[in-house]
């Protein structure tokens, strides 16, 4: 073989060997700055040219480890250090990034001067990823708080995470080597972890839970997973293991477990069915109750729809379970079943999932047969009591517990109109229930009635009687039977202010004065003062012009007393000509100022209506403290008025006198002078049989005033020709 042969020969084995290592050669001659390579390094970075500028060569680098590049370089020129890097590479011909490892010789001339870089690269695109990958799961396993091993075909573990040591009380790198019995015993790798390992060396994959012990946490129930681990395709290395704590799950669990049996005992407890339904009607089990109900086992009852266990078609034409699927809230409808002669109240209830579907149906069936024969018996009862209450001539109402009129009768629709379905206070104008009210305590307080209460309602005064009536639901409203008591209460009220009332004047009489002076003896009002006012001359008035001009002085007296008053003074007719005034805070001489607004009034009065002149006596008297009883003051204040009177007695009847003869001096049905003449005639008469200066005195007076009466006699009887009635003579008397 030529030597030309034998070069070509060693080129194609050097092509092979580069194509196979993944590498490729390289020099850099730094004297004419080219680079040149093989073609094992142009495969790698994808390139055609045999040479390349510095620049061409850069631009294959990738941009983010150019300086690292660039650095390894200069440094290796230096001679600092080697030229030895791992960096990435971008191929020219596909763009995609690869991995490289390079490393360069420095070749130096006789002076020491670098004249070539030769090297070689090698594609570890593969082994990079691989090492990243091994990395990630690395990070994976040491993150996991399961605990991950790998037991070789010896029973020895080879790999172990940091939580596997931890459970077991020691580190990773002490297990690493061990026997799996040694860590987990004797007893639990023979009886339980070698039987499922040698399964999982034959290929199985194995998963199983069980109660281990261990020293850290005590006995932890674990799930078990042996997965078996490849060397190759056919040859099993060892058993790669993940091992999780479950224990509070199994808790849970069998809490659970607890709980459902618990459940599924107390709802066979209960007397009532209880159905548990899928949406389709189809019954998933029945309680105890249900069963017995129905004579039916549960394999017999299991996969048919509700309606078909009472051998109907379709679903019944009210059915709470579709209501409650609809609404997807509890639904309860009371209906009667002909196949099993019974009535039923029916409750479904809808089980939701986290999405809001209805995954289920319980409904309850409870049997009120009874009751409802109880109710329509009530029922026929009651019809029969609010016959019997249309008949009564008082108003019966029926109120619910939140004041709802649910019942009226007869009469007391007539009378109030038909309210059934209002608020019965807000009917009689307010906003809130009457204070008397009896439907708190007959519903809230139970009270067991008859409760008597009053009520204003529809310009009435109602009185009622309430008692509890017992609903066909079990609830309670209240029956109230009202009669109409306006006309006694007007009655009681009249009497009533009669009792403490002058008839004549509208003022408070004697026996409220007597209860007031009383009431202010406790009092903290003093001074009071109290004013006793006398009428003059109201006997001479009645007994000439009549009682019914007296009763129009009396009426006038009061308006005048009454105009002089404060608001806080106390005014009474005490009796036939006496009034009280009762001041309390008031001293002595704040009770004369109203003493004399009195008296200014009555002259006013006079001014204003002469024909009847009001002539008043006062006495006035002050109580400073409570000391002094009130009774003693008033007899003081009495006695007062009565000096008062006296000292004036003579000129108020002789003014009154006077103003009486003039208004008969102008009825013309005298003749003029009369009086006169007769008075002089009386005079004379008297002095005649020897009667005294005080008798001659009367005698006088009397011969004037002598027809006085007469001036309250009507004209129509006085200037009456003819003869007079029985009537008219009872006017003359």
């Amino acid at each position: 073989m030529s030597l030309k042969d034998e070069l070509e020969k060693q080129k194609i084995i050097l092509m092979e060997a580069e194509r196979i290592a993944h590498i490729g050669g390289w020099e850099w001659d730094l004297k004419e700055d080219r680079f040149y390579c093989t073609e094992g390094w142009r495969r790698i970075n994808g390139v055609s040219k045999i040479t390349m500028t510095r620049e061409e060569l850069l631009n294959l680098a990738h941009p983010e480890d150019l300086g690292m590049i660039m650095d390894s370089f200069e440094g290796a020129l230096r001679g600092v250090k080697s030229y030895d890097i791992k960096h990435r590479i971008i191929k020219e011909d596909s763009g995609e990034i690869r991995y490289v490892h390079s490393r360069g010789e420095v070749v130096y001339d006789d002076k020491g001067n670098p004249v070539k870089v030769y090297g070689v690269s090698m594609d570890i695109t593969e082994s990079k990823r691989r090492e990243e990958e091994l990395i990630a799961y690395e990070q994976i396993v040491s993150s996991s708080q399961d605990l991950m091993s790998l037991v070789d075909r010896e029973y020895c573990y080879r790999i172990v995470n940091e939580p596997y040591g931890f459970i077991h009380k020691t580190s990773r790198d002490q297990i690493v080597g061990c026997h799996v019995s040694d860590i987990l015993g004797e007893k639990a790798f023979y009886d339980v972890a070698k039987p499922r390992l040698d399964r999982c060396f034959k290929g199985e994959r194995v998963n199983y839970a069980e109660w281990f012990y261990f020293p850290e946490k005590g006995y932890r129930y674990m799930d078990v997973t042996y997965s078996p681990c490849y060397l190759d395709e056919s040859t099993i290395m060892g058993a790669a293991t993940v091992v999780r704590d479950i224990t509070e799950r199994k808790q849970a669990e069998e809490a659970l477990r607890e709980q459902k049996d618990l459940l599924e005992g107390l709802i066979d407890g209960i007397s009532d069915v209880v159905a548990i339904q899928y949406p389709d009607h189809t019954i998933e089990r029945f309680n105890k109750a249900g069963y017995e109900m129905l004579g039916m086992t549960p394999e017999e009852v299991k996969g048919k729809k509700c309606y078909e266990l009472i051998g109907r078609y379709q679903e019944c034409e009210e059915c709470a379970t579709r209501k409650a699927l609809e609404t997807k809230e509890l639904t309860v409808i009371e209906k009667y079943i002909p196949e099993v002669e019974m009535y039923l109240n029916c409750r479904s209830n809808p089980v939701l999932d986290e999405e809001g579907n209805v995954v289920r149906i319980v409904e309850q069936l409870q049997d009120i047969t009874e009751r409802k024969i109880q109710e329509d018996a009530l029922k026929r009862e009651r019809d029969y009591m609010f016959k019997v209450f249309d008949s009564m001539s008082q108003y019966v109402v029926v109120d619910s517990k939140d004041y709802i009129i649910e019942y009226l009768n007869r009469p007391a629709k007539e009378d109030f109109g038909d309210l059934v379905g209002k608020v019965c206070y807000r009917e009689i104008g307010q906003e809130a229930p009457c204070k008397q009210c009896p439907i708190p305590k007959i519903v809230h307080e139970e009270h067991p009635g008859p409760l008597k209460f009053n009520v204003e309602a529809f310009g009435r005064i109602l009185e009622g009687s309430a008692t509890p009536l017992v609903n066909l639901d079990g609830s309670i409203s209240v029956l109230e039977v009202l009669e109409d008591i306006t006309e006694e209460k007007e009655k009681e009220e009249k009497i009533r202010y009669l009792s403490f009332h002058d008839g004549l004047t509208g003022l408070y009489n004697r026996a409220f004065f007597e209860e007031e002076i009383r009431r202010l003896e406790k009092s903290k009002d003093y001074p009071i003062t109290i004013i006793v006012v006398d009428v003059d001359g109201l006997k001479l008035v009645n007994d000439t012009l009549g009682h019914a001009r007296g009763d129009e002085l009396l009426k006038a007296c009061s308006k005048v007393l009454k105009k002089s008053c404060r608001q806080t003074d106390f005014l009474a007719r005490i009796g036939g000509d006496e009034f009280v005034i009762v001041l309390p805070r008031t001293s002595e001489e704040e009770g004369e100022q109203v003493g004399n607004r009195i008296r200014s009034n009555i002259d006013l009065h006079n001014i204003k209506d002469s024909s009847l002149p009001m002539s008043l006596s006062l006495g006035i008297a002050t109580a400073e403290t409570r000391k002094t009883p009130l009774q003693e003051t008033y007899k003081r204040a009495d006695s007062l008025m009565c000096r008062a009177k006296l000292s004036k007695d003579k000129g108020s009847r002789a003014q009154l006198v006077n103003i009486l003869m003039a208004a008969l001096e102008e009825r013309d049905y005298i003749t003029e002078g009369h009086a006169q003449r007769l008075s002089h005639l009386c005079q004379r008469m008297g002095e005649k049989i020897g009667l005294s200066s005080r008798q001659l005195g009367d005698l006088a007076l009397l011969s004037r005033v002598h027809d006085l009466g007469k001036v309250a006699t009507p004209d129509r009887v006085l200037f009456k020709e003819g003869p007079l009635t029985r009537e008219e003579w009872g006017m003359m008397k």
